[in-house]
């Protein structure tokens, strides 16, 4: 018990660490969004600016142009007359382009007053809080350990002559007292045709990958943010749930074509393919993958090996939308789209729970951390919680929460993605 739970702290020490450089690089992008976009603004105004400057000086040059042009013509017309015309006629033609070349002149000297001659000019002056950022912030943030009790306690026996280890449980939650709130809605980047998602996961990191199953063919990972990463072609192959192994390594499952893919989401290359009965739903766990197999029940794949065998028999999985996730040593996966089972992860049953007035077509399956299960129920338009030990449940989400038609709902942390068929997504903070 000892080695597993100091195992188990490993693995949730690499969660924290991938869970923490997410957070830096989140904040890194918001960081940076935000300077570009101060950069942007300057450089709109500087260049504004320069605008502004080049055509006031630019009009002033064209009104001078004009004014000495006409100043030049007076010039020429004045000698002229004092070439070709009579005495009297030179004197009277000399005073009256005089009188006008004086005019002009004047009115060169109004532009100048009114316009100005001073010399004009810009300054950039960097904001004194820009600077900041290069002198007085010396840490991105700080990094400390955390100690706290291990659920392992150490107990000595009556007569001291042997050490018994037992686990104290994980302290149970109400289902009452979760609390959902919008914080996002965002889309999956369109594809040429229209967008049909039937599975999702969430990566270590934070991004999302979905299946875009029967028109588009493809699986599609996206930032936090909805902002498109990548996107890898599967046609004409349909896949239909996906689940991430590690950072870029991640399962699919294949309508119609009795396979799994391992996929390298980074090379976009398929690694491994593995042939099994008609698989549907999908979830990794500590080096396996566990799928729904219609008809047969929920079947186990060893990645060390390739190895392939039934965890739990179980004929119900009938419909062509069953689905499943594991937490701890429990798994839960629907059936007939209206009933949720748990197992142990050695095919021992824990519950199962049935209500058909709150859950029917239940298209995707999350748990959190106490073992509450959050489930669509895409007929009614809502998102059912089911207690940790089966035996009751409450609407958290319904229609008039804007969702509907949904298609996957995964848990990262304390935040709830669910996605309807089209690729909507819906972004919630549990508490």
């Amino acid at each position: 018990m000892v080695v597993k739970d100091r195992k188990a702290n490993l693995d949730e020490i690499k969660q924290q660490h991938l869970k923490s450089l997410n957070d830096i690089k989140d904040k890194r992008r918001k960081v940076n969004s935000r300077l570009d976009e101060l950069e942007k603004n300057i450089i709109d105004d500087l260049n504004s600016t320069e605008t502004q400057l080049k055509l006031k000086i630019e009009t002033l040059l064209d009104k001078l142009s004009t004014k000495l042009t006409t100043i030049e013509l007076l010039k020429t017309n004045l000698m002229s007359v004092k070439q070709h015309g009579s005495d009297l006629q030179a004197f009277i033609g000399s005073k009256m382009l005089e009188k006008d070349v004086t005019d002009e002149l004047k009115c060169i000297q109004n532009l100048l007053e009114d316009d100005g001659f001073s010399q004009l000019g810009m300054k950039c002056q960097i904001d004194d809080k820009v600077t900041d950022i290069l002198s007085k912030i010396t840490a991105f943030g700080t990094i400390t350990i955390e100690n706290s009790q291990s659920p392992i306690v150490i107990g000595v026996g009556h007569e001291m002559q042997a050490q018994i280890f037992t686990a104290v449980p994980t302290r149970s939650r109400s289902i009452d007292g979760i609390t959902a709130s919008l914080i996002g809605d965002i889309k999956v980047p369109a594809g040429p045709l229209n967008t049909c998602i039937t599975g999702s996961s969430v990566f270590p990191d934070g991004r999302i990958i979905f299946a875009d199953c029967y028109h588009n063919k493809r699986l599609i990972i996206v930032q936090s943010d909805g902002s498109l990463d990548s996107e890898i072609p599967l046609s004409p192959l349909l896949p239909f749930d996906v689940t991430c192994i590690d950072d870029k390594l991640i399962a699919v499952t294949i309508c119609y074509d009795n396979k799994i893919q391992i996929i390298d989401t980074k090379t976009k290359q398929v690694t491994e393919t593995i042939s099994i009965g008609t698989s549907r739903g999908i979830t990794y766990r500590q080096g396996q993958i566990l799928f729904c197999e219609k008809g047969k029940g929920i079947t186990e794949i060893q990645l060390s090996n390739y190895k392939v065998c039934t965890l739990v028999e179980d004929s119900t999985i009938k419909t062509d939308f069953s689905y499943i996730t594991a937490s701890g040593e429990n798994i839960y996966y629907t059936t007939n789209g209206s009933i949720v089972k748990c197992y142990s992860i050695r095919g021992d049953k824990r519950w199962e729970y049935k209500d058909e007035s709150i859950i029917m077509g239940i298209k995707g399956i999350a748990v959190d951390q106490h073992g509450i299960v959050y489930v669509n129920s895409n007929k009614n338009n809502c998102v059912v919680l089911i207690s940790a030990d089966g035996e009751n449940s409450r609407t958290l989400l319904t229609a008039k929460d804007g969702i509907k038609n949904l298609y996957g709902i995964r848990l990262y942390t304390n935040k709830l993605n669910i996605v309807n068929f089209t690729g909507r997504i819906f972004q919630f903070n549990i508490a």
